[in-house]
């Protein structure tokens, strides 16, 4: 045990406790940075698409080329591809490494907080991924502001039903998760069909991932009965 447990209970970390969570926050960071869009990126990748042309930018703007690295190392995998499968192939990887020395806290929740913690994890996931393309006003980025909205709203009702969850009533539960589905279906209608999400990326999977726990949240008000 790297640090020792102390009387008030505080403590008691051991090497493989801290190198997990210091993985995860390496990947965490990773993860936002090269999966979602840098504007600059798409710039300087633009300007590189020939071995010829890239010869010709690093000649005429040598002091560029860092910065170009830097770019195009920022946000280069926004859609689906190789990097962008080992990216949150190792963000979830070292998630489960850290869960899993301790995951008692995780493990006692039920079905429904459970599903409820995933929904708050892709709101969050849909508000970033819907930023870039509302700035820019990219096409379809009408549907961005919806996401937010969406994301923002789902993250105020989970908490206030999380923090509430043996004390609502099973009507208001299910009232709330089926107002919740609803509201998820219409965001993965609007921002994957109309925009800004048409292409395999973060936004995409955060709309119809969320849409699933939504949908899940719902049954398991209508199936459950612990508050029977």
């Amino acid at each position: 045990m790297l640090v020792p447990e102390r009387e008030d209970g505080r403590g008691g970390h051991t090497v493989e406790k801290i190198c997990s969570v210091f993985l995860l926050l390496w990947w965490t960071i990773g993860t936002g940075i090269i999966t979602f869009h840098s504007e600059s990126c798409a710039f300087f990748i633009s300007k590189l698409t020939s071995p010829r042309r890239m010869l010709v930018f690093i000649q005429a703007q040598p002091r560029m080329t860092s910065v170009c690295c830097v770019f195009t190392f920022i946000g280069p995998f926004v859609e689906t591809s190789n990097g962008w499968f080992a990216a949150w192939g190792g963000f979830f990887a070292t998630l489960h490494w850290c869960l899993g020395i301790d995951t008692s806290t995780f493990n006692d929740l039920s079905e429904g907080r459970r599903y409820i913690k995933f929904l708050q994890f892709w709101s969050f996931i849909l508000i970033f991924a819907s930023i870039t393309p509302l700035r820019y006003k990219y096409t379809g980025y009408g549907g961005a502001g919806f996401a937010i909205a969406a994301g923002a709203l789902t993250l105020i009702a989970c908490m206030y039903v999380i923090s509430l969850y043996d004390e609502l009533s099973r009507e208001v539960m299910r009232m709330t998760m089926m107002l919740l589905f609803l509201l998820w279906a219409c965001v993965a209608g609007v921002c994957t069909f109309y925009g800004p999400f048409l292409l395999l990326g973060n936004g995409y999977f955060a709309c119809w991932i969320g849409c699933f726990c939504a949908f899940k949240l719902w049954i398991i008000q209508w199936t459950s009965s612990e508050r029977e």
